[in-house]
């Protein structure tokens, strides 16, 4: 049984003309390649590998970099469709809702703009009455409903009192400084300011949905209004 090594010192047997993946120590894989002598084994990356790379290529371009004015700026521009799509929805379909366990679309054009009252709140130190993930869950159920118009003041006010909790950070505290938050634990201002983006597009996918079942005329373009 004839063998080649790689660079790395792993070696196979010549057994088979197909490729192979194998498991070899401290649960790496391999992918063994026919040669005329045997097989030439590649490592295959993995998840861990790769993110380990990832990560340790940014923290040699050195801290994270965003400044307040560059994240509101992409703030601006993700919350610019939320307005228009609000307007779209029928007065007469507040009530109704995308599957049994969802908002009904009144309970989310509210629950979007509070989402950034209580973001607000948590950015600036303040107290709240909801101190876990739990209680904001039951809380959910309890969600109040609006109209759209009712929902755009309400969209108008928290946006402007958000925005204002992010400006007061100063880039230094923004991009490192810590902050307690009841679903995330403890992470960086700028990621929480990530996080609520990120709450805040997948609500409106959700509504972006829901006028589509509802034969309102939303497509991508809806999505991406300036």
């Amino acid at each position: 049984m004839e063998v080649l090594r790689n660079d790395d010192g792993k070696c196979g047997s010549q057994n088979s003309e197909k490729n192979e993946l194998r498991q070899g120590e401290s649960d790496e894989w391999w992918v063994a390649f026919p040669a005329d002598k045997g097989y030439y084994l590649s490592k295959v990356p993995t998840v861990e590998s790769e993110l380990h790379t990832i990560v340790q290529h940014s923290y040699d371009r050195g801290p994270f970099a965003m400044t307040i004015r560059q994240y509101l700026a992409w703030f601006d521009e993700v919350l610019a469709p939320t307005e228009p799509m609000f307007l779209l929805v029928p007065p007469d379909k507040v009530n109704w809702k995308l599957t049994e366990g969802s908002f009904t679309i009144g309970q989310l054009i509210n629950h979007m703009p509070r989402a950034l009252w209580f973001m607000a709140k948590v950015i600036n130190g303040e107290e709240h009455p909801y101190t876990s993930i739990q209680r904001i869950l039951v809380s959910n159920r309890r969600q109040e409903s609006s109209s759209p118009e009712e929902a755009v003041a309400l969209l108008k006010t928290f946006t402007a009192s958000y925005k204002e909790a992010i400006a007061r950070l100063g880039d230094d505290r923004f991009q490192n400084g810590i902050v307690h938050t009841p679903q995330k634990g403890r992470i960086q201002y700028w990621r929480y300011a990530a996080f609520t983006l990120e709450h805040h597009i997948h609500h409106l996918m959700e509504l972006h949905v829901s006028l589509k079942v509802l034969h309102v005329k939303v497509d991508t373009g809806t999505l991406y209004v300036r």
